[in-house]
């Protein structure tokens, strides 16, 4: 009887007390499961949503060139000073569609003794020619400095023999003397075409109005120059660098 009565608290008893509390505990673990779960997803939604570290932009700013802005001095013997001078830019004899007289021509009206042209910078002879008309033609490639330029010397009646294409030049290297032109009057004029530009790989590219790029002396010879040369066209080009050339020194 005795032992009925054990099983009966057992059954109806413990047993059920038991079952709850390993239903408690149960639950528990899964609370502490699901706790843990989700503070795993948060971590992981913390770390793959977090702001990444920003790329930083690489601007290609423009290589500064640490070589010497070029400057160039007159091709022509200060003791020996042109009597007229023909404009960049005139449109007169050349034509406006491709921008008008494209150097500076330096003219001697009826002298005795020819000026001497010298290079305006240092530079490297790429170029000797001769035409029939025209005579001969120096270019002298600039590349030693901030871009690459060209100087170019036409209508030279003689020129140094010495010189060859390859022949390195210093500025105020002596170059020639200019081609000069004899009327039946007994007038003669003495004449150089003068050219600074850019350089495009092999060849020549724009040409640049030069007085930005005059040393100061040239520059202000030059002006002195202008200020009391013959050129009966003043008025339609009253400047060095006239109309397409005005302000080109870029």
């Amino acid at each position: 009887m005795r032992l009925i009565q054990i099983v009966v608290v057992f059954v109806f008893v413990i047993l059920p007390i038991v079952m709850v509390a390993n239903l408690f505990l149960n639950d528990d673990t899964s609370t502490i499961s699901i706790l843990e779960s989700e503070e795993t997803e948060t971590a992981t939604l913390t770390t793959s949503t977090k702001a990444s570290p920003q790329t930083s932009t690489i601007i290609n700013e423009p290589v500064k060139n640490d070589l010497e802005r070029i400057t160039i001095a007159l091709p022509i013997d200060s003791e020996h000073l042109p009597t007229r001078l023909e404009p960049m830019g005139e449109t007169l004899n050349h034509d406006a569609a491709y921008g008008g007289h494209p150097g500076i021509d330096y003219q001697w009206e009826s002298v005795v003794e020819p000026s001497k042209i010298y290079a305006s910078a240092k530079g490297v002879i790429a170029e000797i020619s001769y035409d029939e008309q025209w005579k001969w033609k120096i270019i002298i490639y600039h590349e030693e400095f901030d871009g690459e330029y060209y100087t170019l010397y036409n209508h030279l009646g003689q020129y140094d023999d010495n010189l060859e294409v390859g022949s390195q030049v210093e500025k105020h290297d002596f170059l020639g003397y200019p081609m000069r032109l004899k009327y039946d009057s007994g007038f003669t004029l003495d004449v150089i075409h003068w050219e600074f530009g850019k350089k495009m790989g092999e060849r020549l590219g724009e040409r640049l109005c030069p007085m930005t790029y005059f040393d100061e002396e040239s520059r202000i010879l030059i002006e002195e120059i202008w200020g009391s040369a013959s050129y009966e066209f003043k008025d339609q080009f009253p400047k060095i660098c006239s109309g397409f050339y005005d302000g080109k020194d870029e």
